[in-house]
């Protein structure tokens, strides 16, 4: 039995969809889709996630607008790195952890004013990667997909219901000026690794 015309164009859709390649038994990115999909983030949710926990992975740094972000009630915000001061990747899975493992270097509690940062699409950081982390931890994951602030990703939150009583920042925290000189390579950021117990 033959393929009739058009059914070359239904194998393509399917594949671009996020269908297996059974050929070459590859996944595409649409494989391993987010449970929320935001204007600037995607939301990865675990289906065991006892204490409403939630890391953002992000390039990060010190925003020059909009220069505090609202941190409601009952939430915990930890930091892994100082202010100031680039994070070296610590892995994802190993953020996972809690701070059973890694020690925050700053916690912040609610209500209140924090200091608002500006994030980025960190690529290390793939679907199928989080996708596997939401899976097996217990723990749900925020992956920024187009520059955005942490003031508007809690806004976001905020708006949909979405209420986590721990949030932990897995990005850098270094100043703009910190950031420029060490792209023009004149001076280093700063950059501290994850603390461990």
């Amino acid at each position: 039995m033959g393929l009739a015309e058009g059914d070359n164009q239904q194998v393509v859709n399917r594949l671009s969809k996020g269908w297996i390649n059974r050929r070459k038994r590859t996944y595409t990115l649409s494989s391993y889709p987010p449970s929320h999909s935001f204007d600037t983030f995607d939301l990865y949710q675990s289906p065991n996630n006892p204490n409403k926990r939630v890391i953002i992975t992000a390039h990060g740094m010190q925003t020059l607008r909009g220069k505090s972000a609202y941190l409601p009630k009952g939430v915990s915000f930890r930091y892994y790195s100082s202010d100031g001061n680039a994070l070296y990747d610590p892995g994802l899975m190993r953020m996972a952890l809690g701070p059973e493992y890694n020690t925050p270097r700053e916690t912040l509690n609610g209500p209140g004013r924090i200091r608002n940062y500006q994030l980025e699409r960190y690529p290390h950081d793939t679907p199928q990667e989080i996708t596997k982390v939401v899976n097996t931890m217990e723990v749900d994951i925020i992956a920024i997909t187009k520059n955005t602030s942490l003031r508007h990703v809690l806004k976001v939150l905020d708006q949909n219901n979405l209420n986590y009583s721990v949030i932990e920042g897995c990005f850098c925290r270094s100043s703009l000026k910190a950031s420029i000189l060490d792209f023009l390579k004149i001076a280093e950021v700063p950059v501290q690794s994850v603390e461990r117990h």
